[in-house]
């Protein structure tokens, strides 16, 4: 996961028995990232604190290994059963990740094409129509709408001018390349309808993880066992304020910006609803 708190890095969080962790995997993970560092290490700009930060607060030594108590985000997965779930699929989003970045020559690009794969097979595990997967993204891109504002609250305009320019932005950009991105989603979303076997192997690993995932936050949902915000009023859309966050991560995990969260949202749900034949 990539973490601007104290200072930007890579968190990596593992699960085990106390005693391996302790004794052999923190060792390992030491010297090796300690011996990377010296051989490849990054520059960074010293932050500005004016005034003082808190000791707390402030960064932390660049190209420095740093152990830390992993404290899970209860409350936004779901409670205790939700949590479970959640680190399920973070691990084999991780993977899926971590395969994706050695396929091919990585760019920016790249990384947003991947994740409108894991994105768009994210929604049909649900079991989501077209019609809700464009719901459940302009659901995600107006969540994200905000950090795409503040981005570009520089320039000389008011907050209601800024997101009109923006929404234009988008349709504009989305207009430039809808032949090659229509395509796409329409080619993925038949193949995942048909159950077909991809190209790519770390896709069709990603597949049943994210299909099991599904169900059992699905299940989990039907037995009261999550304690889900109450966002909306429709009962299909319960998991919705979860399930936002999973895209997140996802997208975090392929150094997609914050600020174009929003745009990918925008896509996902502007191609699936003119698949749909609603858009």
């Amino acid at each position: 996961i990539r973490y601007w708190e104290r200072g930007p890095h890579i968190r990596l969080r593992l699960k085990g028995q106390p005693s391996a962790l302790q004794n052999h995997v923190k060792p390992a993970l030491e010297a090796t990232f300690t011996d990377y560092f010296t051989k490849y290490p990054s520059e960074r700009p010293s932050p500005e604190t004016s005034p003082p930060v808190p000791a707390e607060q402030t960064w932390l030594p660049n190209n420095s290994v740093q152990f830390i108590a992993y404290e899970p985000e209860i409350d936004r997965y779901g409670g205790p059963t939700g949590i479970e779930i959640a680190e399920k699929h973070f691990q084999s989003s991780s993977r899926a990740v971590l395969a994706a970045l050695t396929t091919d020559e990585w760019a920016y690009e790249k990384a947003l094409a991947t994740a409108i794969q894991m994105h768009l097979s994210f929604a049909h595990a649900f079991g989501f129509s077209l019609t809700e997967t464009a719901a459940f993204f302009t659901y995600f891109s107006d969540a994200w709408f905000p950090a795409a504002v503040h981005a570009t609250q520089g320039l000389e305009q008011s907050e209601e001018a800024l997101k009109q320019r923006l929404q234009k932005a988008f349709s504009d950009a989305f207009d430039k390349q809808a032949t090659t991105l229509l395509s796409l989603h329409e080619s993925l979303w038949l193949g995942l309808t048909a159950g077909a076997t991809f190209s790519t192997s770390w896709f069709n690993h990603w597949l049943p993880e994210v299909q099991d995932v599904a169900k059992r936050l699905t299940t989990a949902n039907k037995k009261d066992a999550l304690t889900v915000p109450s966002r909306t009023e429709k009962q299909e859309q319960l998991l919705w304020p979860i399930l936002i966050s999973y895209v997140h991560m996802t997208n975090n995990r392929l150094g997609i910006l914050n600020l174009d969260e929003a745009f990918l949202g925008y896509i996902l749900s502007r191609c699936t609803r003119q698949l749909s034949g609603t858009g």
